[in-house]
């Protein structure tokens, strides 16, 4: 997770400014990316041993979920 903060948070921030997306820092927890739709609708997956790409990867298909 932290090579992906390091390689991507910035970019897609500055491209899109206005995205919500919180990023936690925790110990000893099962890494995962919640996504909150329209209508009350929660998608909710794992990232334990996803590399950045993977998780950059993750986030897309969530976002193209939301259309």
């Amino acid at each position: 997770m932290r090579e992906f903060i390091r390689k991507h948070y910035v970019p897609i921030k500055k491209l899109n400014p206005t995205f919500p997306i919180l990023i936690r820092e925790c110990e000893g927890i099962e890494p995962r990316i919640y996504a909150r739709y329209d209508f009350g609708k929660e998608t909710s997956i794992s990232l334990s041993n996803n590399k950045s790409d993977e998780v950059l990867e993750v986030l897309k298909k969530l976002t193209n979920s939301s259309s």
